[in-house]
């Protein structure tokens, strides 16, 4: 039976610096006085090192920096200081030098009286990660800014109908703050009067199932006056043909409106 005596026995057959090799991350563990007790080959391998040997012994600050003297930014100084780990990530001169961004977990090793003998640092390659948030904040920004933009009043609302964006020229038309709108239902916003909400509602109900809507409507602006809105709503699908947003849309049209009155009076 596959016993907990089994399963010590075969724990001992593992071979651990193996697996140490394997993992996709740079290892390596020192004692209290910095000097290099294992690096697994990854790290080895980042300073073109073959065997452990060769650097076993040595200050990890002068293999790893080149450095005489601890490193100013080191973590392992702080875990032997406060017994606690220590997660940190690579300074600006270090990525400028590297080319990398990377995280640094360090952690203490102790014996079996709880004394610190020395420490374990754990380093992953996160550029490509880092990249892409940074990458993806700057599309944030530019979609932000096209949509903040736009002379037409715009909005995100999800297929429920709760506002999720607003942006500025919405904001301004009705007066409000970012704050005050989301997480508001659509129909219940300051754009609409008691008497809409029914049919923003149903309107909304409808756009979740998929349908393109557009009808004109009128819009309270922060005036108190009453403008003519042509109003749409547009499904935005997943992948999977599922509605996940509704994109609300108005457009004062009170002027076109009244030119075409003016004109309808002139012609009669």
């Amino acid at each position: 039976s596959w016993n907990t005596e089994n399963k010590l026995v075969r724990l001992e057959n593992i071979d651990f610096e193996k697996i140490l090799n394997d993992i996709p991350a740079l290892i390596q563990i020192v004692d209290r006085d910095f000097n290099i007790l294992y690096l697994n080959q990854g790290f080895l391998n980042s300073f073109s090192k073959s065997e452990l040997q060769k650097v076993r012994g040595q200050k990890c600050y002068y293999i790893n920096k080149g450095r005489n003297s601890i490193c100013p930014e080191c973590s392992l100084e702080k875990v032997f200081s406060s017994g606690k780990t220590v997660i940190r990530y690579s300074t600006p001169e270090e990525e400028k030098k590297t080319g990398l961004i990377v995280k640094i977990l360090s952690s203490p090793i102790k014996n079996d009286k709880g004394e610190i003998e020395g420490g374990f640092e754990y380093i992953t390659d996160i550029t490509e990660s880092k990249q892409a948030e940074k990458a993806l904040k700057q599309s944030e920004r530019k979609l932000h800014a096209i949509f903040d933009h736009q002379y037409q009043l715009t909005g995100l609302v999800d297929n429920k109908g709760h506002m999720i964006e607003a942006n500025r020229t919405a904001l301004d038309f009705a007066g409000v703050t970012h704050s005050e709108i989301v997480g508001r239902n659509l129909c219940d916003g300051p754009w609409w009067e008691p008497s809409q909400r029914s049919e923003v509602s149903n309107a909304v109900d409808q756009a979740a199932k998929g349908t393109f809507i557009h009808f004109e409507t009128t819009h309270l602006n922060e005036r108190g006056e009453i403008r003519d809105i042509d109003f749409s709503l547009t499904p935005v699908r997943n992948d999977y043909g599922e509605v996940i947003y509704i994109v609300p849309e108005g457009r004062d049209i009170t002027e076109l409106k009244r030119a075409e009155k003016e004109r309808a009076t002139l012609q009669k």
